[in-house]
């Protein structure tokens, strides 16, 4: 009896860009009826870029990226699936490809003493009261600890901002990530494929399997032939904030909506037309 090849599935991790979040928008209408339908799985399923992909390729897509994950959630749930040989197992059954998108350096992921979920993500730039503490010259005084005693949350992201968060540290620590599991992948022959998602970071040197034409933020831009003038300086946090002159351009055109500031159903078409051969090379 013929043995037949099974069929690619496709794996996504990554953050709201990825998942699909705000591909329901179109530009009539009202922030109330964006905000009863953009988290809509269903939709996000089909018309994001993953699912454009999965589609055209008439592979499964299984996807692990969600709104506000950051890269410590991702990387934790693929240690996961490769460090538990009953996940592992499964996971090389089905012939995977994985596509997996760095999201904002800013966001960390704590386990918490709660019943619906066991952990939670951080975002450590997502509050006025956060950002208070970016100044550097701000010296914490104890007397306002009782300010933020009801919103201990806003405390600990804070605290860890000021005390712990360094961006530069944070893109090694992905750089090693990555050149750690290109490794495990390879042994296994899987293929798997990396990318910035909405900010293009200086990693230490060259990565294999990353795809570093630039993040798809601007990506989406030059494939459009939208003029900018790049800078360091720009690097947008993803906390539903116009903080980037590059994210101004793509609301204006039509790439982003302007009340989440994440990409419509035709920046996801464009995103997945320059994601698609790529993963249509590990087919």
């Amino acid at each position: 009896m013929e043995n037949k090849t099974i069929r690619h599935t496709l794996y996504t991790f990554g953050c709201s860009w990825t998942y699909g979040v705000g591909v329901c928008y179109h530009p009539k209408m009202t922030r109330e009826e964006y905000n009863k339908t953009f988290m809509t799985g269903s939709i996000c399923n089909t018309k994001s870029f993953r699912g454009i992909i999965a589609d055209k390729l008439q592979i499964e897509n299984i996807n692990y990226s969600k709104g506000g994950a950051s890269n410590e959630r991702n990387f934790r749930l693929l240690s996961e699936i490769l460090g538990d040989n009953k996940a592992k197992k499964s996971f090389l059954k089905t012939n995977p490809i994985v596509l997996f998108g760095i999201t904002s350096t800013a966001r960390i992921e704590r386990k918490v003493k709660q019943k619906e979920s066991s952990w939670r993500n951080f975002f450590l730039k997502d509050s006025l009261s956060t950002l208070h503490f970016v100044d550097d010259d701000y010296e914490f005084n104890i007397k306002d600890l009782p300010l933020f005693w009801n919103d201990k949350q806003t405390l600990y992201e804070a605290l860890h901002l000021k005390l712990h968060y360094n961006h530069e540290d944070e893109v090694k620590k992905l750089y090693h990530y990555m050149n750690l599991y290109n490794e495990l992948f390879a042994k296994f022959n899987v293929p798997i494929l990396w990318y910035d998602t909405f900010n293009t970071h200086d990693y230490p040197s060259k990565i294999d399997n990353f795809l570093n034409r630039g993040d798809l933020l601007t990506q989406m831009l030059t494939y459009k032939k939208i003029n900018f003038t790049k800078s360091k300086k720009w690097y947008h946090f993803s906390d539903h904030i116009d903080d980037d002159p590059r994210i101004t351009l793509a609301i204006k055109n039509n790439l982003l909506n302007p009340y989440t500031m994440h990409p419509t159903e035709e920046g996801h078409r464009i995103i997945a037309e320059i994601l698609y051969p790529d993963v249509k090379k590990e087919d």
